[in-house]
């Protein structure tokens, strides 16, 4: 999918020889010479995606575009216009660069605009269905806060509505893997253009966003894809200020996202293991996080992670023992959080951990800015640092097995690269 304001130009619509109109709710497929039968493909998959996430769900419909496309449905347009080939597809409102999308409904809470879909024709015909209501998602988060500036909160619920509409649908490991292959970038506000302008890291993170989607889903939702919707709802505001953004409505929805994150990065620390959850299971063994690999040998008194962390990321350390007590403690415990990564749910993160026991310890340096963050605020990374010592008399939290004084970090071969993909994604070729 592509965002509008990220079009080089916007064109008029795509040409089309004939159309066909949908026989259950008020959907157009518009299609060059003998592609009708794809048009019936894609229809059926329209009006299922409907009928699941409008009707079932609850988000917004898609709104009426007055008469553009020859009536009022929801038009879709079988065309290869800016989709860069076989498997691009993309959401558009009608507009231009200055103005690309017009608010349907001043003052009433929402930027909500009429869009249309455009799926590249040469697209497998075993992916349509798919591809329909991924689009579709898009379509209505468009009628609900065309503004929203967070890539990965567009694309994470777009795929987890690919779920929520199809159950039998499996979870496709490659942008998974990419999300977790970098988790020092933030958990919802950065994305895979950040990631490949800024470290030449070419990925599909803001795809794999999905796992936070459907983690918050089986936390505060129904599990079934109530979240999603209540999620946009959360945050929608008329064009401008962006407030509520989203870590407000992670709030509104969860009661504090700073509390429930500890919980998320254990369980980004179980995807792809036998402890994953159920959701995560047609994932198999893989897609899993590269445990931090920053030193080999002894570390004595201070270790510096590899990596700078941004807001809400994390890096994932996994040391080997022998059991002689020792204590972790963040230098800067106002700009980071350490999390046990054994210890239970609903353990809550500290700026301190003792470890007592002989075995290995996986543990979580996670980014946490202080009260006065706001999600829009510009982000900084920042390299966070442990001081090792002997176990203090504080009181503080305690880590199941221990590290002693001088501890080997493990290295998992993972490394902290994110994996090479061929080419670099075009402007309308990620759906």
């Amino acid at each position: 999918m592509l965002l509008a304001w990220t079009l080089s130009a916007f064109a008029a619509r795509p040409d089309a020889v004939a159309f066909v109109d949908g026989s259950g709710h008020p959907i157009r497929c518009h299609h060059l010479e003998g592609q009708a039968a794809l048009c019936g493909v894609v229809l059926a998959a329209l009006d299922e995606a409907w009928s699941v996430q409008v009707d079932g769900l609850g988000f917004a419909a898609p709104l009426p575009d007055g008469g553009l496309g020859g009536s009022d449905a929801l038009d879709v347009y079988l065309a290869h216009d800016g989709t860069g080939g076989a498997g691009g597809a993309y959401v558009i409102c009608e507009g231009d660069e200055a103005d690309p999308c017009v608010d349907a409904v001043a003052g009433d809470g929402r930027a909500s605009t009429p869009t249309y879909i455009v799926i590249d024709p040469d697209t497998p015909a075993a992916d349509l269905r798919g591809y329909a209501h991924h689009e579709f998602n898009h379509v209505c988060q468009y009628a609900t806060d065309f503004e929203e500036p967070f890539l990965a909160v567009w694309e994470g619920t777009a795929v987890a509505a690919e779920h929520w509409t199809d159950p039998t649908a499996p979870l496709d490991p490659g942008p998974i893997a990419d999300y977790q292959v970098t988790p020092w970038a933030s958990a919802v506000l950065q994305d895979g253009y950040w990631l490949d302008e800024t470290y030449g890291i070419w990925s599909w993170y803001e795809y794999g966003a999905t796992v936070w989607v459907r983690w918050m889903d089986e936390r505060h939702g129904d599990g079934a894809g109530s979240l999603g919707p209540a999620l946009w709802q959360a945050f929608a505001n008329d064009p401008g200020e962006n407030e509520p953004d989203v870590l407000d409505a992670w709030d509104t929805l969860g009661g504090d996202w700073r509390t429930d994150l500890p919980d998320f990065v254990r369980m980004r620390a179980r995807l792809g293991t036998d402890t994953q959850p159920e959701w995560a299971k047609s994932l198999g063994v893989g897609a899993r996080i590269p445990w931090e690999d920053g030193a080999t040998g002894r570390v004595d008194g201070e270790w510096n992670a590899s990596h700078e962390l941004f807001p809400l990321g994390a890096v994932f350390a996994r040391f080997e023992h022998d059991g002689n007590a020792l204590s972790a403690t963040l230098a800067d415990a106002e700009s980071f959080v350490l999390v046990d990564l054994d210890a239970p749910d609903g353990t809550p993160a500290a700026d301190h951990l003792e470890f007592s026991e002989a075995g290995t310890v996986h543990f979580a340096m996670v980014s946490v800015p202080g009260d006065g963050f706001d999600a829009d605020d510009a982000l900084t990374g920042a390299t966070a640092t442990l001081l090792f010592g002997e176990p203090s008399d504080c009181g503080c939290a305690s880590a199941g097995p221990g590290v002693p004084w001088g501890v080997l970090l493990s290295v998992s071969g993972a490394g902290a690269a994110a994996r090479a993909r061929p080419g670099r994604r075009g402007l309308a070729t990620g759906r």
